[in-house]
């Protein structure tokens, strides 16, 4: 079992989507400050609750049994789309 399935199977489902939703305001929080100050101490916060909110959506992903597939055709797909939107 991974560490990722273990963190899966700690918490029901709605405690990792609360968890998800947590660290996502977190990282919110943590962006809008490095917005405000741009010092290193702000850069590094926004560093920590990334790697929380990435750890969080793998947890999620192995919940939902989504394939490293699945997430690369629709990463390159929504970059496509976002690139069309500014015209790129």
């Amino acid at each position: 079992m991974t560490n990722i399935e273990k963190l899966e199977k700690s918490k029901d489902w709605a405690g990792n989507v609360l968890k998800l939703c947590e660290e996502c305001g977190e990282l919110t929080q943590a962006a809008v400050k490095e917005c405000m100050r741009g010092d290193a101490e702000s850069r590094q916060s926004v560093i920590e609750e990334m790697v929380d909110v990435m750890i969080c959506m793998d947890v999620i992903r192995v919940g939902l049994e989504i394939t490293d597939a699945e997430l690369i055709d629709m990463r390159h797909h929504k970059m496509k789309r976002n690139l069309q939107r500014i015209g790129g």
